[in-house]
């Protein structure tokens, strides 16, 4: 009989595993009992060993570990209760699957089968003990579970923005917000990967959408003539904790302004740590760089035309350099979301590795279940030679090829001192009542020379017997070691002395 108890303690089952009962709990049960199943151990009993071979103590979770199967008997009392309704829902058609056919689940006072009342019949509704039905359960119903490998990396969390809860309206904040409406510099605030959580202001001169899918990522909707310099800035601001402060940037569509940003790891308030702040505020072009542009514009002297040349041949190859790093940028993005596809392609893969494991578990139940049959078949088979041998009343004696004690009749107690423990032990290591010191060397000639040995040979305690030596055969022909058989014939040998006297 195969039981599952899940209600059992840490400590219920060390103590199980000993075999150990208390003097309180033994004095409960009859003493036909206790003295069938227990013996005395200083002050309290010892499980027989007969009993504790028949249990196995395992630790098992029933929400994560595969299931136990073809269980005679279930219980689970006062564990359900600590979960939730969809957590039981996906347990109670476990449990079916895991019972035989005639099985039995016992659950605790405050718990029922619930919805699964079609796979279940109540024996005693007072005491929550369940009969399983030969109701199939649905294929759908049954939710294997398998045990999950926890995320390398878990992204970080963005805050919760709670909704402010209408108030009264209040002046200064009122005040507060237009100031930092019409007067405060535009900034986005993101995240380690540059994915912007939260923006103030007007950004549309700096930032715009990318063509695609909508990605909100400040390495891909920043301004071309701005993104390697921010994506740096970004990139120092996580290592080092100072702000990153760009100055003299240019955006092509303004000539009259320089742009500088800032860029700051947030560390105050706590739940803004790990983000990043980016600033960006525009100002106004020196005096001076207009009245170059303006003489630029002009005529200009030979050598400051030369040296803007070579400012716009710099700029010319650094906006070369910037479009290059746009498309590395961008194929890897390309190369990000092929690996997004080859995972999602992982988990389908895993899928069907998960209901081939469910396939191939019930091959090896409906295997195991075959294997249990044959063994029960060559027990019985064993058990039929033994009694055979045991009824024919002569002492027999197998050896193996190196003359050790194979198996023996009870007959063959009363000649050679055997027990259950010398199986195995040599044939010369043994004590009988025999005879006949040349026991061992004529069963090793016949195991050399296979042929037939037979004997008559008195014993110390005035018994004859006829032994026989001869080789075991297995069904394939091969010799596997000798046969002796000792046949009482003391009658016999008393009839003779008395026939040859008269």
């Amino acid at each position: 009989m195969q039981i599952f108890a899940s209600d059992l303690s840490a400590d219920a089952i060390a103590i199980a595993r000993k075999g150990q009962y208390a003097s309180k709990i033994a004095a409960d049960m009859s003493p036909e009992r206790l003295a069938r199943h227990f013996s005395r151990q200083g002050s309290g009993y010892l499980v027989n060993k007969d009993i504790r071979e028949m249990v196995l103590f395992a630790q098992h979770d029933v929400i994560q570990a595969p299931p136990f199967t073809k269980l005679d008997f279930l219980s689970c009392r006062n564990l359900m209760i600590y979960f939730n309704a969809a957590l039981q829902r996906r347990l109670i058609p476990l449990f079916h699957y895991s019972l035989r056919p005639d099985g039995t689940l016992l659950l605790g006072g405050s718990e029922t089968v619930g919805n699964a009342q079609a796979l279940f019949t109540p024996l005693s509704p007072k005491s929550r003990l369940f009969a399983r039905n030969g109701n199939a359960a649905q294929p759908r119903s049954v939710d294997f579970p398998i045990l999950l490998r926890p995320p390398l990396h878990h992204p970080p969390q963005e805050p919760l923005v709670t909704p402010t809860a209408s108030q009264p309206a209040n002046l200064q904040a009122l005040a507060d917000q237009a100031l930092l409406q019409a007067f405060s510099p535009p900034a986005v605030l993101v995240n380690e990967q540059g994915d912007i959580v939260y923006i103030s202001g007007s950004t549309g001169k700096y930032l715009e959408p990318a063509a695609g899918k909508a990605n909100w990522n400040i390495h891909v909707m920043a301004r071309p003539a701005i993104r390697v310099q921010v994506a740096a800035a970004l990139r120092q601001a996580l290592q080092d904790p100072k702000p990153v402060e760009l100055h003299g940037l240019r955006l092509e569509a303004d000539a009259l302004h320089t742009l500088s940003v800032t860029v700051k790891a947030m560390q105050e308030p706590k739940a803004m740590l790990g983000l990043v702040m980016i600033v960006f505020r525009d100002v106004l072009a020196p005096p001076a760089a207009k009245t170059r542009r303006k003489k630029a514009a002009g005529d200009a002297d030979p050598a400051l035309a030369e040296e803007l040349q070579l400012c716009k041949d710099e700029i010319r190859a650094l906006r070369q350099e910037m479009g290059a790093s746009a498309e590395e940028l961008q194929a890897a993005n390309e190369e990000l979301q092929s690996t997004n596809e080859e995972l999602q392609s992982a988990n389908e893969e895993l899928t069907t590795s998960k209901e081939e494991s469910q396939s191939m578990n019930e091959e090896l139940q409906t295997l195991n279940g075959e294997l249990q049959s044959k063994l029960d078949d060559l027990a019985l088979a064993q058990s039929d030679m033994q009694n055979l041998l045991n009824s024919t009343d002569i002492a027999t004696l197998f050896l193996d090829s190196s003359l050790n004690v194979r198996r023996y009749t009870d007959q063959i107690t009363r000649i050679i001192h055997l027990r259950e423990g010398d199986i195995g032990r040599p044939l010369t290591d043994l004590a009988s009542t025999l005879v006949y010191p040349e026991l061992n060397d004529d069963a090793r000639e016949t195991l050399r020379t296979l042929s037939f040995t037979e004997k008559q040979i008195a014993t110390t305690d005035n018994h004859w017997y006829l032994v026989r030596i001869k080789p075991y055969r297995t069904l394939a022909n091969v010799i596997q070691g000798v046969v002796i058989t000792l046949i009482d014939i003391t009658a016999a040998k008393a009839l003779e002395s008395q026939l040859r006297g008269a």
